[in-house]
């Protein structure tokens, strides 16, 4: 289970949930930053004979606040260090770099970089810096997040955020950070490594230079991103069309399958929930397993299991539906888009592979979530719609998958589809709040289901249904007919 939770969410939530639950989100003396990224051009070295990473970055930053801005706060990896800072006139900046532990995150360390602008940063106003910076990548595995393994090794190196492994706007606060929520940017990033190795990117490769045994990739965003991910090792590729398989050494024929099942997925849920708005190519990079996978706006991070054990490939399915989701507007977000998620690879598993598996899953989840209550009390307190608040996101996956499944056996297969992909077609563009996609439901659905969404998004009335029936049928004959 904690794997699956570890799949799909962006950073800040991911740091939140790697603690367990346990976090205060309270920091006093830690506010937002007033600004956020809007490009990233990085040109990025990768030593391994020292197992150093040296980058210089021009950050593009906008105060989107409604006061200038004075100082821009950065993190970075605890063993990595900034060399200078220019302004966009190549003027010498004043900064101030620490190692800090966050304050409601003790064990989490960063480089906390403080840089005084030459001239206050008026709202609306865009500036960029120039930074150099270089030092060692070592993970984080001490903290809890066992899958940032990160660091610079010839068989297999990950650049990420999840390290911080380039420079960050933020501060050290988890809940400031989740308060922040996620910003897009656009990216251009050259990486150079030994040509021995291929680096891989979910964005357009522009081009490959060769100099004196070393290769260098530079690849765009094709699509405003909240995430850079670089993957280096001795990759090979697979080609279908616009989509793209990136696979380590041994696991060609899991690329074919993991094809296969990027393919299906995206053929079969633009049959249910209608086009993408922004259709274009899609990539999914194979990672070791025990690294975490991802997705982003093009991309799928996907931990090796999926390419060498063909049982798996619903954690492609999970992944895959996430481009239908709609960007949250709650903040922080309570993620119930991972329990939909969650409840989608499995019913792409009964559609695509024929296995029916839906109802099993119902029960072994609810099982579980029965044992979560007697160890985690406060559970039974805090309704799906207040996770992010409340930094209980973990449990979206289990709570919001008994939900959907419960939904979609109340209205049936054609009007989930429009619950589903009818909100996505309305709102992809803007975004929306839970409180918007449960007026959606309600408007959708027939008959009503005011209880199923009282009971599971707003209060934690589940909790009682669940300890009663522990089948799906069971579960959902309770609001047939419910208003």
């Amino acid at each position: 289970m904690i794997a699956r939770m570890a799949a799909c969410i962006g950073t800040l939530s991911l740091l939140a949930s790697g603690s367990g639950g346990e976090l205060s989100g309270q920091c006093a003396d830690q506010v937002e930053p007033g600004t956020r990224p809007v490009r990233y051009e990085m040109a990025l070295r990768i030593d391994y004979q020292q197992e150093k990473l040296a980058g210089q970055v021009r950050l593009t930053l906008e105060n989107h606040s409604t006061q200038p801005v004075t100082r821009v706060p950065l993190l970075l990896y605890r063993l990595m260090a900034i060399e200078s800072i220019l302004d966009g006139d190549r003027t010498n900046l004043r900064f101030e770099q620490k190692v800090v532990g966050f304050q409601d995150w003790p064990q989490l360390q960063v480089n906390f970089v403080e840089v005084t602008l030459a001239r206050p940063l008026k709202p609306d106003e865009q500036r960029t810096l120039e930074i150099d910076y270089s030092g060692y990548l070592l993970g984080y595995a001490e903290t809890g997040m066992r899958y940032v393994q990160d660091r610079i090794d010839a068989d297999f190196t990950i650049i990420r955020p999840d390290a911080f492994s380039y420079p960050e706007v933020g501060v050290p606060c988890i809940g400031a950070m989740r308060r922040m929520g996620l910003s897009s940017f656009d990216y251009q990033v050259s990486v150079t490594v030994p040509d021995s190795l291929r680096v891989v990117n979910g964005g357009e490769l522009v081009e490959l230079k060769r100099n004196d045994g070393l290769l260098t990739y530079t690849y765009r965003s094709t699509t405003p991103a909240w995430r850079m991910d670089f993957a280096v090792a001795d990759y090979g590729v697979l080609e279908a069309g616009t989509n793209r398989v990136f696979f380590l050494p041994g696991d060609s024929a899991g690329a074919v399958q993991v094809l296969e099942a990027l393919e299906g997925a995206l053929t079969l849920f633009e049959e249910w929930f209608g086009p993408l708005a922004r259709p274009q190519g899609h990539s999914v990079i194979e990672i070791p397993d025990g690294w975490g996978s991802q997705k982003d706006e093009t991309t799928i991070i996907q931990a090796a299991a999926a390419f060498r054990d063909p049982g798996q490939a619903r954690e492609v399915y999970h992944e895959v539906s996430h481009f239908w989701n709609v960007p949250s507007l709650d903040q922080p977000a309570p993620r119930w888009n991972e329990g939909l998620a969650s409840f989608l690879e499995y019913r792409a598993l009964e559609e695509i592979e024929n296995r029916r598996v839906v109802e099993q899953r119902f029960t072994s989840v609810r099982d579980w979530l029965v044992d979560a209550l007697e160890r985690r009390p406060e559970l039974g307190n805090v309704p799906l719609s207040e996770y992010g608040e409340q930094q209980l996101t973990d449990y979206s996956y289990s709570v919001g998958m008994l939900f959907f499944a419960l939904l979609h056996e109340l209205v049936g297969q054609e009007t989930f589809n429009r619950i589903i992909g009818g909100f996505y077609q309305e709102y992809q563009a803007v975004g929306a709040t839970t409180d918007q996609f449960a007026d959606y439901v309600r408007a959708v659905a027939t008959p009503g289901q005011g209880k199923l969404i009282e009971d599971w998004l707003y209060t934690t009335g589940w909790t009682a249904v669940i300890a009663e029936d522990s089948t799906l049928m069971g579960v959902a004959s309770r609001y047939r007919g419910g208003r």
